[in-house]
């Protein structure tokens, strides 16, 4: 006896199964080289960057999402308007990624905890080996790299805005003394500078990252507390790095990955980096 399966008993039978074939994050490197691994049946939920792709690419995904009844969650949260896309039967999936970047302000953050990291490449089904690479190299301490941020205060010696500056101090985990100063340019125009009396080359790796968060946080302190117009921070580039002044350095990278969610969360304020240097303006 011969069996005939419609061909919308096909297309329920594919969008429903689950799909076990894990795919390595060099697929997916690109927005429609994420989406295409959705759409050729090698996983369940895509991160697209719909609005960063040009108009072609865009009504491709969007057709094609729509050819396969792919569902969709927005990322609001995020300035750039991503989107989830997934197949049906996934949506519980999807719906968890969104709630781990909203935690992050709408971004699948550089900097989000361990188990967080973790469970965004599971639900994007990555690799083991490919989680295990990237875990390995961004959280070498696990308990240092969740978002740490050390106690800091500020300077009552350093605290009026009248002055020249505004001084910040804190203390990492192996007893180094961290200065972070706001020198006052004029016309409530400031820039920011930080500094250890050991030296930078001291930091290691990991905890720079508990650092960069404890430093954001304070700058995030300074706006609320003294509404600055604008604030302008220099990034040094390394020695071995091209004096192409247009170029973003790695330093400049690092921090705009802290300092660009943080910044445009608020409402009055934004961020933007030009070369190797960020500019934090009110609106």
């Amino acid at each position: 006896m011969k069996i005939i399966i419609t061909e919308e008993q096909k297309k329920k039978l594919f969008t429903l199964r689950r799909i076990t074939e894990s795919i390595k994050a060099s697929e997916a490197h690109t927005e429609i080289g994420s989406f295409r691994t959705l759409e050729d049946g090698k996983r369940n939920i895509a991160w697209v960057q719909i609005n960063i792709v040009p108009y072609k690419l865009q009504k491709y995904i969007i057709d094609s999402s729509e050819r396969n009844d792919f569902g969709v969650i927005r990322v609001l949260e995020n300035p750039n308007k991503p989107v989830i896309i997934y197949r049906q039967g996934y949506k519980e999936q999807a719906e968890e990624l969104y709630n781990i970047a909203k935690k992050y302000n709408g971004y699948l953050a550089w900097n989000a905890s361990y188990e967080d990291s973790k469970r965004i490449g599971e639900l994007l089904e990555y690799t083991p080996k490919d989680i295990e690479k990237y875990l390995n190299k961004n959280y070498t301490d696990k308990k240092l790299n969740e978002g740490q941020v050390y106690n800091y205060k500020l300077d009552k010696s350093h605290a009026d805005p009248t002055e020249r500056k505004i001084i910040y101090n804190f203390t990492n985990k192996n007893g180094y003394d961290f200065e972070v100063t706001f020198y006052n340019l004029g016309d409530n125009n400031w820039e920011r500078e930080y500094s250890t009396t050991k030296g930078l080359a001291v930091l290691n790796a990991n905890d720079a990252y508990n650092i960069l968060e404890t430093i954001t946080n304070i700058t995030l302190d300074f706006i609320e507390r003294y509404e600055p117009d604008n604030i302008t921070i220099f990034h040094i580039k390394k020695n071995k790095e091209s004096g192409d002044t247009t170029k973003p350095s790695k330093r400049a990278l690092i921090n705009k990955k802290y300092l660009e969610p943080a910044i445009n969360k608020l409402d009055d304020y934004y961020y933007k980096l030009l070369g190797s240097t960020s500019y934090i303006s009110k609106i």
